[in-house]
């Protein structure tokens, strides 16, 4: 049966509860119980970190399987299952070698959990926003069961812990079951079924770019745009206009500026439009077919016919340009789509954004309890430490969409960032502070660092990923947030801690965090320097060649 679009989001805020109220009960006690178990701060460093750079290639592997053989759901299944399995068994480890063996394991098969998860969950999300109520459930869960998982090992030990733990995740089995990917995943009847709702999804936003494109033909002199219909021999779809989606001719070049420009991409526009719903449901019985649906390729049409409407003389042809090139990479091969990914410098500065933020994660979550277990505090404390967490999370989670209305995504990230250092100097005087108690209030940063951060960051990396990569573009995200950026965290914490004491440890990760985020921005700012400075060169270059054919250089040389 398939479930209705609340019905999606209802099951998917039910997942994230059940699954982070039993990550709850034992997770954040990980290190502590290594502690129990006899290891010292340097080799539950070394464990830590190993843990998250395991995170990292299983995070990315499983991902790209899932996207490119379409089974979301059943990867999902078999990791969830394995990941239980293996945190059973590290109950029974008792020295360095076999808690690192079997820890490493439970994170082979964990890390991908939530990365497949966040995939699927944000199919149910109608707009960027709503991905973040979704995800607050997970908050409640993981804040809801943290005291009662504290009592349960303050009265019966670790052991209880880990039970506790798998049984909380159970209903996640089924509920993944139930869920439906709105991706490849789905037999050919369905995805038919849904490949016509993309198809008029395309062909909507088609219309309406076309309206645009009207508007803004007129408003720079120009006819009113052609519009060709689908036709040809036996039935079968037309050919793209005469000079297709990229107008020039023989130049080759990209869509141009002013009325022809606009005309050109009215023409392609309508092509993509009228042809969206017969290629969908060809392309929906070819699960091979590396390339974007039809549908994906009209509203790209109608990305080009937005930028192409800001400007229907001289500046719009290097913004022509770029939305040209957008055009062209949906319908690119996995390959070349991956490629272009890797290739892209505003993924690697968003990478980086999310190693700091990791780091800073790394260290709270390895030497903060350790810390607290130190001062003489009790579990019960450190999972109220967690509810704390969840108290500032929970909202920070449900009202993104209205703080994504007011500040911009990258304000967020950066944000996160600084309070990460905020929280990692704060930590340093503890020890000063002489009650480990004290440590309540700082956790409501959590909001800021935690909740804001990741939501912005997984919408950052939907915007970013080429069409069909959404999960390989979150596997990256989380494995560079809570893979190697949370590893170098939990090592570099290890070691200071091992060498210095853990108070000095938490002042020095407070300096090497902000200078990590000082370069950051000097990378950032020098970037967006260079693309201005290449944008306002191509612009002259294109009215340069429009001027030399004769015409004022407005349609960029078409």
């Amino acid at each position: 049966m398939r479930l209705s679009a609340r019905g999606a989001r209802v099951l998917a805020g039910f997942w994230y509860l059940s699954y982070y109220a039993g990550i709850s009960a034992i997770q954040p006690y990980y290190n502590v119980y290594f502690q129990w178990r006899g290891l010292s701060d340097a080799e539950i460093g070394i464990l830590s970190a190993a843990r998250q750079w395991v995170s990292v290639p299983a995070g990315f592997l499983w991902s790209a399987a899932a996207d490119r053989l379409g089974a979301h759901r059943g990867a999902l299944l078999v990791a969830l299952a394995a990941s239980a399995a293996a945190r059973l068994a590290l109950m029974w480890g008792s020295t360095f070698p076999v808690l690192l063996g079997t820890a490493l394991v439970d994170q082979f098969f964990a890390s991908p959990v939530t990365v497949l998860a966040d995939a699927m969950m944000m199919s149910a999300a109608a707009k960027d926003g709503e991905y973040g109520r979704i995800r607050a459930w997970g908050a409640l869960g993981w804040g809801a069961f943290a005291v009662p998982a504290g009592a349960i090992i303050d009265r019966w030990g670790y052991m209880a812990g880990f039970l506790a733990s798998v049984l909380l995740t159970l209903p996640c089995g089924p509920a993944t079951a139930a869920f439906r990917f709105k991706g490849r995943e789905q037999g050919a009847g369905e995805r038919g079924g849904e490949a016509a709702e993309g198809a008029a999804a395309g062909a909507a936003a088609a219309a309406a770019a076309l309206d645009a494109i009207a508007v803004a033909t007129a408003a720079a002199g120009g006819g009113a745009p052609a519009t060709p219909r689908a036709g040809g021999g036996g039935g079968g779809r037309g050919g793209p206009p005469a000079g297709g989606a990229r107008a020039g001719g023989g130049g080759g070049g990209a869509l141009g500026g002013g009325p022809k420009g606009l005309r050109a991409a009215s023409e392609a526009l309508s092509f993509y439009s009228e042809g969206a719903a017969a290629s969908d449901a060809d392309e929906a019985d070819d699960q091979d077919d590396a390339r974007a649906p039809a549908s994906a390729r009209a509203a790209s049409c109608a990305a080009v016919a937005v930028d192409l409407s800001r400007g229907a003389c001289g500046t719009a042809a290097a913004a022509a340009a770029e939305a040209d090139a957008r055009l062209a990479a949906a319908a690119l091969p996995l390959r070349a789509r991956l490629g272009a990914l890797l290739s892209s410098l505003d993924v690697w500065l968003f990478l980086w954004q999310a190693l700091l933020q990791g780091y800073g994660l790394g260290l709270c979550q390895s030497f903060l309890f350790i810390t607290l277990a130190r001062m003489e505090g009790s579990a019960k404390l450190m999972g109220l430490t967690i509810t704390v967490d969840c108290l500032a999370e929970f909202p920070a989670f449900w009202f993104k969409e209205q703080v994504l209305r007011v500040l911009p995504v990258d304000v967020l990230l950066h944000a996160a960032v600084a309070g990460y250092a905020l929280r990692l100097a704060l930590y340093s005087q503890l020890p000063l502070w002489g009650s480990p108690w004290l440590v309540l209030p700082v956790q409501l940063l959590h909001g800021l660092t935690y909740a804001w951060g990741w939501g912005a960051g997984t919408v950052k990396g939907g915007r970013l990923a080429p069409p069909g990569l959404q999960a390989t573009m979150q596997g990256l995200f989380q494995g560079a947030y809570v893979g190697v950026g949370a590893g170098l965290g939990a090592l570099a914490g290890g070691w200071l801690s091992q060498l210095y004491g853990i108070q000095k440890m938490w002042g020095a990760a407070a300096l090497t965090l902000l200078a990590g985020w000082v370069l950051l921005g000097a990378a950032s700012a020098a970037a967006a320097a260079a693309r201005a400075c290449a944008a306002r060169r191509r612009a002259r270059r294109l009215q340069w060649r429009g001027a030399e054919g004769g015409c004022c250089g407005c349609c960029g040389g078409v």
